[in-house]
C-alpha cells in the first residue's frame, strides 16, 4: 500500500509539473505571437483607471495608434503628445511647449501598452477563458492571477483571434481585499491592411522649437509592465 501510495503521489506530482510546463509554453507562445513586429494596424485605444473611492473608470488617455512592423505613431486625442517611432529614433512632440525629446532605439526597451510582457510574473499560470468581443473583433480571452507583496493580482488579455493583436488588456489589484487598483488599456475602433506611408513615422520638427535628449523613457504608454 505504502509503495501504491508513493506511485500516485509521484503521478500526480508529474501530471503537475506537465500542466506548469505547458501553461508556461502556452504563455510564451501567445505572448510571442501578439508581440510579433510583423503587424500593421490602426486604431483608437484608451487608458482607463479605477482606485478606491472612485464608482467609475477615470480617463487617463485616448490615443490613435499607427503601427507598422516595428514602427508606430501614438497621438493624443487632447493634442497635447505625438509620439514617432521610425525604427530609429523615437520623438515626442508637445505641441504646447513646442518642445520635441528624441531617444536612440537602444533606449526604447519597454512594452508598449499593445504588447504583453511574458517574463512579468505570474504569467506561468496563463490560462484561457473563453471568447469575448473587443472593438466587433472576435478575441481569445487569456487571464493569470498571483500574488504580489500583500496583494493578488489579476491580468487578462484580448487578443484578436486572426490577427494575433491585443486589443484589451486589464491589470486588477487587490489589497486587504478591497480594491486598489484596476487598470486597463482598450480599442474602442481598429483597422487593418491600410498602410502608412513611411513620413507618418518621421518627426517634421517646426522652427523655433527647442530639440533634447530624453534621459530616459518617460512616456507611460510604452513603459506597461504587463
Amino acid at each position: 500500500m505504502a509503495v501504491k501510495g508513493k506511485k500516485i503521489t509521484a503521478l500526480l506530482l508529474l501530471g503537475l509539473l506537465i500542466s506548469l510546463y505547458s501553461n508556461s509554453a502556452r504563455a510564451e507562445s501567445v505572448a510571442r505571437r501578439v508581440n510579433r513586429d510583423d503587424k500593421s494596424f490602426r486604431g483608437t485605444w484608451v487608458h482607463r483607471i479605477k482606485t478606491p473611492g472612485q464608482d467609475l473608470f477615470s480617463v487617463i488617455s485616448k490615443v490613435t495608434v499607427a503601427v507598422e512592423g516595428g514602427k508606430y505613431r501614438i497621438s493624443s486625442d487632447d493634442g497635447e503628445s505625438d509620439v514617432r517611432f521610425n525604427g530609429v529614433t523615437l520623438w515626442e512632440l508637445k505641441p504646447s511647449g513646442r518642445k520635441a525629446g528624441w531617444l536612440d532605439a537602444a533606449d526604447v526597451s519597454e512594452i508598449p501598452f499593445w504588447k504583453m510582457d511574458y517574463n512579468a510574473d505570474p504569467l506561468l499560470l496563463l490560462n484561457f477563458s473563453g471568447e469575448e468581443t473587443v472593438a466587433g473583433r472576435p478575441c481569445n480571452v487569456f487571464r493569470i492571477a498571483g500574488e504580489y507583496k500583500e496583494g493578488d493580482v489579476s491580468v487578462a488579455y484580448w487578443v484578436d483571434k486572426e490577427k494575433d493583436i491585443l486589443l484589451k488588456k486589464e491589470y486588477i489589484l487587490i489589497v486587504n481585499k478591497k480594491l486598489f487598483v484596476r487598470e486597463s488599456y482598450e480599442s474602442v475602433a481598429v483597422e487593418f491592411g491600410r498602410s502608412s506611408p513611411p513620413s507618418e513615422f518621421e518627426a517634421e520638427i517646426p522652427e523655433g522649437w527647442t530639440r533634447y535628449k530624453k534621459n530616459r523613457l518617460d512616456i507611460a504608454l510604452l513603459r506597461t509592465k504587463y
